[in-house]
């Protein structure tokens, strides 16, 4: 998928479905990058792994979410608006419905962002933005750190997309 299709499809109705002040240039940068980091925008399944969506949300990420006292009202919310209401604690039939529902995924790994304490970085704060998602996502410490080139990359691209128009 493309970033413009992905950003009509999911980012931005995903984001609205949260309060205003939740859609920064600064969270789109940083769900954009996360989601090129994780899956490239390809696959919707993790490849050998239980992850799914275009995030990668494990069931434990997912539980976060739900869980979190700065992100499970929200989360309840939105669950409930896309008629998923009786699934606001259960997260593993959240985790398995994120492989095909790119909307609630946006949401939920904008939640997972939410609940750090930090301000979301900006867009020539890259390193600093690996460090938000290396926070939120806590990816394999020896794969995170073989992978910080590749987030530079992916966070760039992130942001020219968002300034230029261009994937």
């Amino acid at each position: 998928m493309t970033l413009d299709t992905f950003t009509v499809v999911a980012l931005d109705p995903g984001l609205a479905l949260l309060p205003a002040q939740m859609d920064t240039l600064e969270a789109r940068g940083l769900l954009l990058a996360t989601a090129l980091h994780e899956s490239q925008i390809a696959h919707r399944k993790q490849v050998s792994g239980p992850a799914r969506g275009y995030f990668q949300f494990e069931r434990g990420g997912v539980h976060g979410v739900l869980h979190h006292p700065a992100s499970r009202d929200l989360a309840a919310a939105v669950l409930v608006r896309l008629d998923y209401g009786q699934l606001t604690r259960r997260s593993r039939e959240v985790c398995n419905i994120l492989e095909h529902q790119d909307v609630l995924a946006v949401v939920l790994a904008r939640l997972l962002f939410w609940t750090l304490p930090a301000a979301l970085p900006r867009r020539d704060q890259a390193a600093v933005a690996y460090e938000h998602y290396l926070q939120a996502w806590r990816p394999n410490s020896e794969k995170a750190a073989l992978r910080r080139a590749e987030w530079a990359i992916n966070y760039s691209v992130a942001w020219q997309f968002l300034l230029g128009g261009n994937d």
